[in-house]
């Protein structure tokens, strides 16, 4: 009885796993072994990545990546997938025609760091970047502007009409 019992248990839990296994109705998708992290813009508007050495700023910060997007746009970036780094423990500045950062907000969901554009002619393109802090509250007192003092000419990417 007994070993009647384990091989109905047995060929139960065998069908079981065949069905979840091999299920004719279900899609499967073939899954990239390498995904190519990216940027999401809601108008579907081209944007580059481009990272900077290290660029150090006030308060133990450090510049780490320049984003050239579309002033319409609505962003979402992946920190951890771009930049190898947590969303809480970054800032992002939006960069002013005389080169000078302007904290812009935004929000981390997980490691998705979203933001909006701040508006404007839809052919318009803006530079913001990402600076790092050692900790979230560190990054959390960053300073909401910085003096720079630079031509613009000198990011990867600045748009300059």
């Amino acid at each position: 009885m007994r070993v009647r019992v384990l091989s109905i248990v047995a060929v139960l839990t065998v069908a079981v796993c065949a069905a979840f296994l091999v299920n004719p109705s279900s899609q499967v998708q073939a899954q990239s072994a390498t995904p190519t992290p990216g940027i999401i813009t809601s108008d579907y508007t081209p944007s580059t990545l481009t990272l900077i050495d290290r660029e150090p700023i006030p308060d133990f910060g450090v510049l780490i990546a320049d984003l050239h997007v579309h002033v319409t746009a609505n962003v979402s970036f992946d920190t951890w997938a771009n930049l190898g780094q947590y969303c809480r423990n970054t800032v992002l500045y939006r960069v002013t025609g005389m080169g000078d950062l302007i904290a812009h907000p935004f929000v981390c969901d997980g490691n998705n760091m979203l933001f909006n554009g701040t508006g404007g002619n839809r052919d318009d393109m803006t530079d913001y970047v990402v600076a790092l802090f050692p900790s979230a509250r560190a990054a959390q007192a960053a300073p909401q502007s910085i003096v720079r003092n630079i031509d613009t000419q000198a990011l990867p990417n600045q748009y300059n009409p």
